[in-house]
């Protein structure tokens, strides 16, 4: 029990510092993106099944970015960082998390949009979402 809030306090500051560096540099370092990663799937030896529903729906949507547009929807690390967080939301409430993503991304590309940047970062969205998914669908 004491080792699995040790990885929860590791996974919220991780998460903080990744949410952070997002917004100001548009780049994450790899080392809060490892710590993250691996403390996300440490949950597997506490019982948590992993979920690679939204995992598979951002690769889909990658692919057909790609084709269509000529150009990458998503970074390297939004998709570490949904990689790790398909062992912390749960396989019920996974279609949850996309809709709060979609959102939450939505909004947080038209605030950026008016501030005249092309980058939109990402990981602040899947983390909000993941958070409260956590917390309100259990």
């Amino acid at each position: 029990m004491q080792s699995e809030i040790i990885l929860n306090i590791l996974i919220v500051i991780a998460g903080i510092i990744l949410c952070i560096q997002d917004l100001m540099r548009q780049l994450v370092s790899l080392s809060t993106l490892l710590i993250f990663a691996f403390s996300c799937c440490s949950k597997f030896f506490f019982g948590h099944i992993p979920c690679y529903g939204p995992l598979m729906i951002m690769v889909i949507i990658g692919i057909i970015s790609h084709f269509t547009q000529k150009r990458m929807a998503f970074g390297f690390a939004d998709y570490v960082v949904t990689f790790a967080v398909s062992f912390i939301v749960s396989f019920e409430n996974w279609y949850i998390f996309l809709i709060l993503c979609g959102g939450f991304g939505m909004l947080t590309g038209f605030v950026r949009k008016s501030h005249r940047t092309e980058h939109i970062p990402f990981i602040p969205a899947i983390l909000l979402s993941t958070l409260l998914t956590t917390l309100i669908f259990g």
